[in-house]
């Protein structure tokens, strides 16, 4: 049996590690379906408004994107809900006893999508102070959002971001809205 040449070796190679690594960054297209989801249990945090004045209210969650595809309504979107899912988070987490309450640094991003359909993430930080005076700051954060012309579903975890779409909204996602 003949011995491989060197030069078929490191064609072979190349061409795995291209296809490889195109799979990992998102540039191949996702063959996926939308990932399952129960318009019955939509799970986000949507807080009462408190009674007390001077306190942090509880934010809208914005309706869908006009264009899931359209990177930058996608981006919009994800960013707007994000954000408001964070502050009712901790509005709820507080019992109306935050003062304050901010997004630090991020950055967003998309990924390849199902036809018809959107998935962008974002990476930040966010800050709050409470009634009692603790002031806090969080550590990175990463959401990744699947979002068609239906439904949200938003996986999230705690660190820095990864090539990939990770955290994997098929995997780990909840839904957070449905749209008519």
């Amino acid at each position: 049996m003949a011995r491989p040449t060197r030069r078929a070796l490191l064609v072979s190679t190349g061409s795995l590690l291209t296809t490889v690594t195109a799979g990992c960054l998102g540039l191949v297209p996702s063959g996926r379906d939308p990932p399952e989801h129960d318009c019955s249990g939509i799970r986000r945090p949507t807080p009462d408004a408190p009674d007390e004045p001077n306190v942090v209210e509880p934010a809208s969650y914005s309706g869908p994107p006009s264009d899931p595809t359209d990177e930058g309504d996608l981006t919009s979107y994800v960013e707007s809900f994000e954000r408001a899912f964070r502050r009712n988070s901790l509005v709820r987490e507080h019992d109306g006893g935050l003062v304050e309450f901010g997004i630090g640094d991020q950055e967003t991003w998309t990924k390849s999508a199902p036809a018809g359909a959107g998935v962008a993430g974002i990476e930040y930080t966010f800050h709050y102070t409470d009634r009692r005076g603790t002031i806090a700051d969080s550590g990175m954060n990463l959401a990744v959002y699947y979002v068609d012309t239906s439904v949200a579903v938003r996986a999230h975890e705690r660190g820095r971001r990864e090539d990939g779409t990770h955290p994997d909204p098929w995997e780990d996602g909840v839904t957070v809205a449905c749209f008519d």
